[in-house]
């Protein structure tokens, strides 16, 4: 079978494109960390850049962090082993980036690259994190972006608002 040409690129809307990086590579069983590799990364140069000419909305998801909650790097066994020359692309004045989303972490947080939100919405079923998800809601005209958490509530036996927050224009959220 053909190996999927990574990133993947796909319209969400008018205005709004989702890439894709796949960084999942065998590893030893005390071993979950991730690679991009330098052959992914010069073809998410080249997507991104178009999307900077395209005026599009662009949403980067992987399933790494590019750091640890603590902002610091996370374990070497639970990381992506090149996050800095992912890190240092996104950041490129050359490309487009308003949006990094991942998962791997069980808790939610947020963080952000020098230039752009990261948000890890966590765990929807682990009752030791703090299970909820994200909706996230973009005007791809004015580059705005809303993200509203929900979260399970054991006494309402549903997924209840937690917070709600708006980014403009690329700028970084608040820690939560």
């Amino acid at each position: 079978a053909p190996v999927p040409r990574t990133p993947s690129s796909k319209q969400l809307g008018r205005g709004v494109r989702l890439v894709t990086l796949d960084v999942a590579r065998p590893t030893w069983p005390v071993d979950a960390s991730g690679l991009c590799g330098r052959d992914q990364l010069a073809r998410l140069r080249v997507v991104l850049a178009e999307g900077l000419l395209a005026g599009e909305f662009m949403i980067v998801a992987l399933h790494y962090g590019l750091s640890a909650p603590s902002r610091g790097p996370a374990s070497w066994l639970c990381r992506l082993r090149d996050a800095r020359s992912l890190t240092e692309l996104l950041d490129a004045q050359d490309v487009r980036v308003d949006l990094i989303l991942h998962g791997h972490r069980h808790q939610a947080y947020r963080a952000g690259t020098k230039r752009h939100p990261v948000v890890c919405s966590g765990s929807a079923t682990d009752l030791r994190s703090a299970p909820g998800y994200n909706i996230y809601t973009i005007d791809p005209r004015r580059s705005c972006l809303s993200v509203e958490r929900r979260v399970w509530s054991p006494e309402c036996d549903t997924y209840v608002n937690a917070t709600s927050e708006r980014l403009d224009g690329g700028r970084r959220p608040t820690d939560s």
